[in-house]
């Protein structure tokens, strides 16, 4: 039982560490935001921001990922919203 503990533990802490973290070149705040604007398609009701701090489902991720190349090619907050609203509507 012990072990099971601690593995979750050390898994938890991994994962809260991958979800709080921005590319070095990303402002983490700008991208947290942006991920707070769009809804997760997991049919879970939450934001992408919020589904990849419970849920941990593939659709969040892909668009969490989405926003992090749009950021990267240098779009605008606007600009990667507006990417996203046409590609999913």
């Amino acid at each position: 039982m012990k072990t099971w503990v601690v593995l979750f533990l050390l898994c938890a802490c991994a994962f809260a560490q991958e979800q709080n973290l921005a590319p070095e070149n990303i402002d983490p705040t700008l991208l947290s935001g942006i991920r707070k604007e769009l809804a997760c398609d997991c049919k879970c009701g939450m934001t992408v921001q919020d589904c990849l701090g419970g849920m941990i489902c593939g659709e969040s991720r892909r668009y969490s990922n989405e926003v992090i190349d749009l950021l990267k090619a240098g779009k605008t907050r606007a600009q990667v919203l507006q990417a996203m609203v046409v590609k999913y509507g």
